[in-house]
This record gives C-alpha cells, sequence and structure tokens, in this order.
C-alpha cells in the first residue's frame, strides 16, 4: 500500500450534484503510516465529528497506483458509484459522552505489556499441570500445550520488565482454567 485516505462526513449531509441529485458530501483526509509489519500496515488519522456522527470510507492506493475502496461492504474498485454509496461507508451513528473514552491522567504515559502467564516463565514448578513441557520456542508450540507459566514467574521477571521501561502489566485471564488461557 502506498497510500490510504479516508473520505468521511456527517451521513447526513447531502448536496445537491450538476444533475439536481442529492449526493454525499464527504471530505478527505490522508492517513499517515504508523508502522509497518511482516503482516500488514498500520495507518492512523484523528477525524473530528462536529455533529457527533460520522460515516467514513477509505481510498486505499496500491503501489502500483491501482485505487480501491475499503469500506462496510468490502474491498471495491474506487468508481464514483462505490463513492456515493452510503451503504459502503463505516457509519457511526452517534458519539454518546458516556461511549467516549475518558483515559485517566496516570495512563497517558505507562509503556504497557500484556504477559499470558502459561507462556511467560515458570516460576513454581509444584503448580505445574501434567504434561507440561520445557520451553523452547523451536519447537513450536501449540495451543494445547503447557509450559507451567504462573504469577511467581511473572514476579521474578519484574526487574527485567521495569529494564524494558514497562511501568503498567495487562494480563491475560490468571484465574485457574481447564486450559492454558488461566
Amino acid at each position: 500500500v502506498a497510500k490510504v485516505v479516508v473520505l468521511y462526513g456527517d451521513p447526513y449531509w447531502q448536496e445537491l450534484d450538476q444533475h439536481q441529485q442529492y449526493r454525499l458530501s464527504y471530505q478527505r483526509k490522508p492517513m499517515s503510516q504508523l508502522g509497518t509489519g511482516q503482516v500488514a500496515d498500520h495507518w492512523g488519522v484523528t477525524l473530528e465529528a462536529p455533529y457527533q456522527r460520522l460515516q467514513y470510507l477509505f481510498e486505499v492506493t496500491g503501489q502500483d497506483g491501482s485505487k480501491w475502496l475499503f469500506g462496510d461492504r468490502g474491498l471495491r474498485k474506487d468508481t464514483e458509484s462505490a463513492r456515493i454509496d452510503t451503504g459502503n461507508y463505516f457509519r457511526v451513528p452517534y458519539f454518546h459522552e458516556i461511549d467516549r473514552v475518558k483515559t485517566p491522567d496516570w495512563v497517558k504515559e505507562t509503556v504497557w505489556y500484556q504477559i499470558f502467564p502459561e507462556r511467560f516463565a515458570n516460576g513454581d514448578s509444584t503448580n505445574d499441570p501434567v504434561g507440561t513441557k520445557p520451553w523452547r520456542p523451536s519447537d513450536h508450540p501449540g495451543r494445547d500445550d503447557y509450559y507451567g507459566g504462573d504469577l511467581q514467574g511473572v514476579l521474578d521477571h519484574l526487574d527485567d520488565l521495569q529494564a524494558l521501561g514497562v511501568n503498567g502489566l495487562y494480563f491475560c485471564p490468571i484465574f485457574t482454567a481447564s486450559s492454558n488461557h488461566k
């Protein structure tokens, strides 16, 4: 992907075109590439919704110059009819104040590290389930494999996490369960 532009506007705002037909009125805003990985690129943009509602569609330009639209109906060739098809847009019908994210101030500077305890570190082998395997990443762990990771393993490595700049932990479930997702 060479470029992404978001087409957006109020879902209820339409204008008359040269043929006296009502057409969706939208604005265009280029997106910034925030990161790239082996599987996907990540793009971002900040939009304003003055009337607390929004519809949007992505215009994607390929490395070869081809243009596509990505919206609620999936990936479509970029045509004028696809641009004005309101069913092709993602919609946020109304932003109610109670639904808005209100991030506490202390979170804004937090460097989070998500931990799947079963795979993080085995700090107490006395609580290992039957069939626990030694950790060897080259063995390509499966979803049903157990490696004995536990809270003690996390506690044993807090200094390592702090050295990485981590100051907030997010745990997957940590209760007793019949799967390794505990």
